[in-house]
């Protein structure tokens, strides 16, 4: 995944389109070149408990699965909630992982 600053006219345009986010993903996914990768995410549960979640990729790298899982992530995060709300809540998975892991 190769990314590069956007030109102010870039920008501009972007900013002139009046299309929402789902839109604008069928318009890019609907051009010849672009390549679908699928990745499924178990999440495993015991009750309402959130125990586990692992991302299923056979042909991408352990960073691009990472660097999308992040980019939905921050996507979700911007269309719903405060960035406020969202760092903290980073914090508390960073946080809780850790004590999975026994890195306390």
């Amino acid at each position: 995944m190769t990314l590069r600053k956007l030109s102010d006219e870039e920008k501009q345009e972007i900013n002139n389109l009046d299309l929402t986010h789902e839109d604008m993903y069928k318009m890019l996914k609907a051009q010849p070149d672009i390549e679908i990768k699928n990745i499924t995410i178990e999440a495993l549960y015991k009750g309402d408990d959130l125990l586990a979640v692992t991302p299923q990729f056979d042909d991408i790298s352990n960073l691009e699965a990472v660097s999308i899982l992040l980019n939905v992530l921050v996507a979700d995060a911007r269309q719903s909630t405060d960035i406020e709300s969202f760092i903290k809540t980073i914090i508390s998975m960073w946080g809780t992982y850790d004590e999975t892991e026994g890195n306390l």
